[in-house]
């Protein structure tokens, strides 16, 4: 545990001026702050941007779009789920999810991301 805290603090922080300009389902443009969101959700065409100050749907960027734009912000542990490198918390081997910081919901982790993705190298092998 505490070499997975020191290997989160050595990550890249997202700088507090990194915005995602968003266009949501009801047509309204907005900005989110990077480092406020905790994980992304794609649910079909729309993803659902779960921050710390709300949800939001938009059908504007795809889930490789995003994970290619912040590669240092998140990562990706399920076929559906990205997760913020910040928020990470632990892994329940259990219930084989994660859990983040500031957040209820369980993250599942997908098989192939766990035995051979990023999530592995980078928070199971440390």
């Amino acid at each position: 545990l505490r070499d997975i805290k020191k290997l989160l603090s050595s990550m890249e922080t997202p700088k507090q001026s990194e915005q995602l300009n968003l266009r949501l389902v009801s047509s309204i443009f907005i900005q989110l702050s990077i480092s406020d969101i905790q994980y992304v959700k794609s649910d079909g065409k729309y993803m659902m941007y779960h921050t710390t100050k709300g949800t939001y749907r938009s059908r504007q960027y795809k889930m490789n779009e995003l994970q290619e734009m912040f590669v240092s912000v998140f990562c990706r542990c399920h076929k559906s789920y990205l997760f913020n490198r910040c928020f990470y918390d632990s892994y329940d081997s259990v219930n084989q999810c994660v859990r983040l910081m500031q957040c209820n919901d369980p993250i599942p982790v997908g098989r192939k991301y766990f035995w051979e993705g990023e999530f592995s190298n980078v928070f199971l092998r440390s």
